[in-house]
């Protein structure tokens, strides 16, 4: 529907893709299905992966830089099954996706988005 969903982190006050670090012995698949339950509070089917990225950044919260390397997913959000969660999920348009923060995840949002309109 020209909608792409995004978290809005209630600790950094801004707009992000799910996801996060891997953990020891984790697949991307398990980080991913792992941080939308955290996140969101969602059950996912991961359809495919989309594409990849690697974004050098100033990480405040650790006072360097940093190499942020990124795999994006298309998935199917599925069951609620947490109503207390780290974030609120947002469903924004093509209008609004400067309002996420980092530019990585602009990248896959627009071409996402750009993908669907064909």
């Amino acid at each position: 529907n020209g909608r792409i969903g995004v978290i809005k982190s209630n600790i950094f006050n801004k707009y992000f893709l799910p996801g996060g670090g891997i953990k020891n012995g984790e697949t991307e698949i398990d980080v991913l299905r792992r941080e939308i339950v955290e996140e969101i509070g969602f059950t996912a089917q991961i359809l495919e992966k989309t594409g990849g990225a690697t974004e050098y950044l100033f990480a405040k919260t650790d006072e360097k830089y940093i190499a942020k390397i990124c795999n994006f997913y298309r998935i199917e959000l599925k069951h609620k099954i947490r109503a207390a969660t780290e974030n609120q999920l947002i469903w924004i348009d093509e209008n609004n996706l400067g309002e996420i923060y980092h530019q990585s995840h602009q990248w896959i949002a627009k071409t996402e988005l750009g993908r669907l309109k064909i």
